[in-house]
């Protein structure tokens, strides 16, 4: 029987290497990283004028890959046949997260479309105008896909499961981290430890990001971010503050710890449940991936406003940019697939690093 997100929020400990839980001394040690970095990258931004950053995953994950992408933000809304796929898995996968016994009868996408036309009309909008094959081929996509939520999700109702969940935290006045969570389960840690003997539960919380692809490494890269988010909101809780403090550093906690987070893939492209534990160090590397951002937007928004255009990165990533049609660095076998066909592009050169991205996660809030 395969792996569900239900067994794991049972067992975590059977699921989860995690040698080190993070503890408070590790979260103020993170805030504090993340506070002086920022204030030097922004200590000549005008939050009154331009307002805070926003940095959610689809911010970070595009100005890492080609800087240019991030104008993609002003353009009009686009979409594919392989983000219109995602964006009905996504969906299938909350309402089964809720109500596992969802009496699905016509197929997904028809049993889904009255919700969807209110939340996605872009998607419906696109489904409407395609072709007789394109949507057989599309139904077809979807339902075999969503076939395998239930028995990967599991019944999580004992969990308190909670879907689409927005989430933010803010490190500096003049940034605002954000990000969509698929669904979010409770959980306990530490029941029985290796001497078989049970001590007091440690409080957990698992943060599951659902993909209509296989799994990468860059998913790890997204349930870390969503990490970073929620132990960033916990040591604000600590301390009852809602707005970061420059002059007023918080505390170090003298007693506890904070809730356990930690992270779960559910790829239907393989059947893949995948556990992962979000220590202290992958923490870091969120945080380092948020300065990286800061900076590189910084540059974007001087470049800018003195005329300029941020630069390009081309390569097969482009088959996924929004602005692929309006870039003149576009590679001519990119565009040539997409003048082709409505359908899902040819799989990458396995000789390229997909593990930063891929076209599976127009489906959050980065594009909402």
């Amino acid at each position: 029987m395969a792996l569900s997100l239900a067994d794991l929020a049972a067992e975590p400990d059977e699921h989860f290497a995690l040698d080190h839980h993070p503890t408070w001394d590790d979260l103020f040690d993170l805030h504090r990283y993340l506070q002086i970095g920022l204030a030097d990258l922004l200590a000549d931004w005008d939050v009154e004028a331009l307002g805070p950053l926003r940095l959610t995953k689809g911010r970070i994950r595009t100005t890492a890959i080609c800087p240019a992408q991030v104008l993609a933000e002003v353009d009009p809304f686009s979409i594919n046949f392989n983000m219109a796929v995602g964006i009905v898995c996504d969906a299938a996968a909350g309402v089964l997260a809720l109500h596992p016994a969802f009496p699905q009868s016509n197929g997904w996408y028809r049993d889904l479309e009255a919700s969807l036309r209110q939340e996605h009309n872009h998607l419906t909008g696109f489904v409407d105008g395609l072709s007789a094959t394109d949507r057989a081929d599309f139904d077809h996509v979807v339902d075999d896909l969503c076939g395998s939520l239930p028995e990967l999700l599991g019944d999580l109702r004992p969990h308190r499961p909670t879907v689409h969940h927005r989430i933010a935290a803010i490190p500096d006045r003049a940034v605002v981290i954000s990000g969509e969570v698929d669904i979010g389960v409770d959980t306990r840690f530490g029941r029985r430890l290796d001497d078989g003997v049970d001590r007091l539960p440690r409080p957990g919380r698992i943060l599951a990001e659902v993909k209509s692809g296989a799994f990468n490494p860059r998913v790890t890269d997204e349930l870390a971010h969503y990490g970073l988010i929620v132990s960033l909101q916990q040591l604000h809780q600590l301390h009852h503050l809602e707005q970061p403090q420059r002059d007023k550093p918080l505390g170090r906690p003298e007693s506890g710890n904070p809730r356990t987070v930690v992270g779960c893939s559910i790829t239907l492209g393989d059947l893949g449940v995948t556990p992962v534990a979000l220590g202290a160090e992958i923490l870091e590397t969120a945080a380092r991936r948020v300065l990286e951002t800061t900076s590189g937007l910084v540059e974007i928004n001087q470049t800018m406003e003195t005329g300029g255009a941020p630069p390009t990165n081309p390569g097969d990533h482009c088959r996924w940019c929004r602005r692929v049609a309006l870039c003149p660095d576009a590679p001519d076998l990119v565009l040539a697939e997409l003048n082709a066909s409505l359908r899902p592009l040819p799989a990458f050169d396995p000789k390229f690093d997909n593990s930063r991205f891929d076209g599976d996660e127009f489906t959050d809030e980065d594009d909402a």
